[in-house]
């Protein structure tokens, strides 16, 4: 690995002079160029209006599609682009057909938003949904994943690293007991993982993958993206497909267009494509290799302080380090450390019991502050915020 440079991102990004920001898991800080790339697009959709504008810009558009697919290891005409990670999510969900006793297997990881709507499908489809709890050590238990694998498994929903844990799921494992065991689709979501840690759709097997924009990989919000595999894409069937990306015959029969291009809608922010485009070109300057490389030294270190920290209890110690940290404590109310933490400008999340559904559950849990670093965080930012949280347990002691 290279040196890392942290001067050079750290000077891109104008937050930081501001707060130790920490809630990168939500919405991190946009470097200074994707916010020019977005501000330049809107200037230009001012000048000449916003058809003529994505005409002028087509190349750079094109080349968002690109740059996702050469960092997640995939090919251009295998990403199609949302306007949230929860859009394409269902837009695959919604492109499958059930019948009356398919299986749907999905983990405690699963985002609350996944979760409702897998139980709305078990209300109107009459799916069977089967949950793989986590094993010993925190991660999802694979020889349950197996045992739930039969002939009528149609969906297996996996998430790579949860929004209220840091754990790192072993999803390529888990791909390739999927695709020896059975013919379900998979479909993984990284919207933690993707732009923090080497993601590849080829080695994790995974027939579908979706992401956002707005958080590891640092573009704007209103921005995502799904991958679905060539030789996937026929499995699946838009509910309703936009007539950008279908043509309809004279009787009437429509025909998708060749691709993953058939899942978007042809209306979407294009200055927000560019921005996402231009995080991307970021990231893969910087290198993935080198970004995973990064977070995982400054979030051990952080781990490794608040481990010394009398009263608080982490929610996550295996390897590898995701740059997703939580802390709970039976000692005094998060709600307060919560605030504590703001008024000395450290930006986290207070996760509740809501937001950490079925994660929750398993663990148990009932609340967590995340405190999720990137790579532009510093260990001098971990030891304030570790000596702020030590100071505030003591007094409450």
């Amino acid at each position: 690995m290279h040196e890392f440079p942290l001067g050079k991102s750290r000077g891109d990004t104008a937050g930081l002079a501001h707060s130790i920001f920490m809630n990168n898991a939500g919405a991190s800080l946009r470097p200074a160029i994707v916010t020019e790339t977005i501000k330049g697009f809107l200037d230009l959709e001012d000048r000449v209006g916003g058809h003529a504008a994505a005409e002028l810009k087509a190349d750079q558009l094109s080349q968002t599609y690109a740059s996702i697919a050469t960092m997640i290891g995939a090919k251009r005409d295998e990403i199609a682009l949302m306007e949230s990670q929860t859009i394409g999510w269902h837009a695959i969900i919604s492109a499958m057909e059930f019948k009356d006793g398919d299986e749907i297997i999905v983990t405690a990881a699963e985002y609350i938003t996944g979760l409702m709507a897998l139980i709305e499908l078990r209300h109107c489809a009459r799916v069977v949904i089967r949950v793989v709890e986590y094993d010993a050590t925190g991660v999802i238990d694979l020889e349950s994943l197996e045992k739930h694998l039969s002939a009528r498994t149609r969906l297996v929903c996996l998430t790579h690293i949860a929004t209220s844990n840091g754990t790192v799921h072993p999803v390529t494992e888990a791909g390739r007991i999927i695709n020896e065991k059975s013919d379900a689709f998979y479909l993984l979501d990284a919207c933690q993982s993707v732009g923090q840690r080497r993601v590849n759709v080829k080695e994790i097997g995974c027939h579908a993958l979706t992401a956002t924009g707005r958080k590891y990989l640092r573009g704007p919000r209103g921005t995502g993206f799904v991958y679905v595999a060539t030789e996937a894409q026929n499995r699946l069937k838009p509910r309703f497909p936009d007539g950008h990306r279908a043509t309809l015959s004279a009787n009437d029969e429509i025909s998708l267009v060749s691709g993953a291009a058939r899942f978007e809608t042809f209306e979407k922010s294009l200055a927000n494509v560019a921005g996402l485009g231009t995080a991307v070109d970021y990231a893969l300057q910087l290198g993935m290799e080198n970004i995973e490389a990064r977070i995982e030294l400054v979030s051990r270190h952080l781990r490794t302080r608040l481990e010394t920290v009398e009263g608080v209890d982490l929610g996550e110690t295996l390897e590898p380090c995701s740059g997703l940290v939580t802390i709970s404590s039976t000692k005094t109310p998060l709600d307060a450390l919560y605030q504590h933490l703001g008024q000395q400008n450290v930006v986290a999340k207070l996760i509740k019991l809501d937001g950490g559904a079925w994660d929750f559950r398993a663990r148990p849990q009932n609340e967590v502050i995340r405190l999720s670093v990137h790579y532009y965080n510093t260990i001098e930012e971990c030891n304030e915020v570790t000596d702020w949280i030590t100071s505030y347990m003591a007094e409450q002691a």
